[in-house]
């Protein structure tokens, strides 16, 4: 290497800073947001070094929609939102269980009328067989005392009609 083909070494030096020593620094209010990016070269003579450092930091990144944050609010409150409706769906389910349950109820107090019904209306079919059955049977005991007396009074007719005989034998 000859020296003429070199460049003076501070010139160098220089140059190598230029190029190696950046420092960017970004900073944002509101939320913290920072980046950070060194480098540091040196050169002597022959050897040469160069160090890099690159950091970032970021704690939050907030935006804010007012758009949407005023419709989320207007489904909340007309319970379209995700947790509204699962209130609706519970509600709704603790009604049908309500309702299925005063069915049950009612359900249960129809069979017992119904039960309580059939068996009035046996025992009135009951009775009235019976009715019909006594009706019947006072019926026959008057036809057959009907009959009996006609049987004594026959009979009657036929001892005076024998006493009759006797008397004029």
């Amino acid at each position: 290497m000859s020296n003429a083909d070199e460049k003076p070494l501070q010139h160098r030096v220089a140059e190598l800073e230029e190029e190696f020593q950046r420092f960017e620094v970004k900073a944002e209010r509101g939320w913290a947001k920072a980046d950070g990016v060194a480098a540091v070269g040196a050169l002597t003579g022959v050897s040469g070094e160069a160090s890099l450092v690159t950091s970032g930091v970021k704690l939050a990144n907030f935006e804010f929609d007012l758009r949407q944050h005023l419709k989320d609010k207007a489904l909340e409150r007309a319970e379209l939102d995700p947790k509204g409706l699962l209130r609706r769906i519970i509600k709704v389910k603790r009604k049908g269980q309500s309702d299925r349950n005063i069915t049950n109820l009612a359900h249960e107090r129809i069979t017992d009328l119904t039960r309580d019904l059939n068996q009035k209306l046996r025992r009135k079919a009951d009775k009235s067989a019976v009715g019909a059955t006594s009706t019947r049977q006072n019926s026959q005991v008057a036809t057959a005392q009907l009959r009996a007396d006609r049987a004594i009074f026959e009979v009657r007719r036929l001892h005076d009609e024998i006493a009759r005989l006797n008397s004029r034998f």
